[in-house]
Formats: C-alpha cells, structure tokens, sequence
C-alpha cells in the first residue's frame, strides 16, 4: 500500500443505513498521501450487523461552488467512477437482490482494483447505494470508527435516496430538510484504501 487510508472499523454503528445512499468524505492529507492511477477498496462489515450494496462508487468531492447553488460538499466535483462489486473471497448476492453485494456480519472484503486517478490534493467521495427492507438478511448496520477528527473524515446520508453515481446529489438550496445527514469525524463500511499505481 502507497499513502492511502487504513483505519481499522472496531465498532458497529447506530444508524440503519437501509434504502439510503451513503457518501463518505475522506479528506486530504493525513488519510490520503499520495496519488495514483488505481486504487483497492477493502470493505468491513459490522459486527451484528449487515448492509446489501447495490451501487458504489468514487470520485473527488466538489472544491468550488457557485454562489447561490445548490452544490453541496456530498457532491462530486466530476462524475463518479462506478467500483464494480466484486472482489475477495467471492462476494456474496443478496438472495433478495438481483445485483449488487452483501456485506455481511464481520465480512471483510477486498476489492477488485479499480482504475482511478486519486488526487491526494482533493477530498475523496466514496458513494454507496444501500438496499432496502427487501433484502432478508440485510438490517441495515455498518461498521464504523468514530473517533476521526472531522478535519479528516465525515460521512453523509440520506433516506429512500440512491445517487451514488450522480454528480449533484440532491440539493439544500431552500429547503434544508432534504439535506443529506451529516455523522462528522466518522468513517463507515471504508476500512482501507490502497493507491497501487
């Protein structure tokens, strides 16, 4: 691994993450060091908990906003590199789920590489669509580490919202009650991110 993020996720959390998209914020610097041209995604999944991913994706969070947008820092500065659902060991279907994957309890799954140039000058977004109540064996809790200083990471997510590959996710212009949710100094289901090339 080369100057990417590795951060052990020894809790579970509180939230259920079912039928929402989940943007995690990985800020520059101490987590990501260096840049590359493809990275590895190791995944962790709760301990008594499990979440059903239909969608993933990552791309680099916006770093200018217009004045009187609606662009908000859960949006991607481009669009978003889909990371396809597959890695090691094999990753498991849902029964329920005709795509995606099932983070299950205590899982722990690496991967595929994905090429993507990470700028470790830019914040990073990785953006998960979460299935809903459809999905038997899904309750819909991740695993999480609490205590990053929000100078570092926060996580954002919303409820019956999948926009994990949409560049403007839905917008707080106007009416702040459709805002994304903010769990700040928090990293969930990411647990390593290594820069290959």
């Amino acid at each position: 691994m080369e100057g990417g993020l590795c951060n052990p996720l020894t809790a579970d959390g509180n939230v259920d993450f079912r039928n929402r998209c989940l943007v995690q914020k990985i800020k520059k610097g101490v987590n990501l060091k260096q840049g590359g041209s493809k990275v590895r995604i190791t995944l962790r999944g709760a301990t008594n908990g499990a979440v059903a991913i239909v969608k993933m994706s990552i791309s680099k969070a916006k770093v200018t906003f217009a004045a009187n947008s609606s662009q908000n820092e859960w949006d991607s500065e481009v669009a978003p590199t889909e990371v396809p659902l597959v890695g090691t060991p094999p990753t498991p279907q849902p029964i329920d789920l005709p795509a995606g994957i099932l983070l299950g309890s205590g899982a722990k799954i690496v991967l595929d590489p994905v090429a993507y140039n990470l700028d470790s000058n830019a914040d990073l977004l990785i953006a998960f669509d979460i299935a809903g109540p459809e999905v038997s064996e899904a309750n819909g809790i991740a695993a999480f580490f609490a205590q990053v200083p929000t100078t570092q990471a926060n996580t954002f997510f919303r409820a019956n919202t999948a926009e994990a590959m949409k560049t403007d996710r839905t917008p707080a212009l106007g009416s702040p009650a459709t805002d994304y949710q903010n769990n700040p100094g928090s990293v969930f289901i990411v647990e390593q991110i290594d820069v290959l090339g």
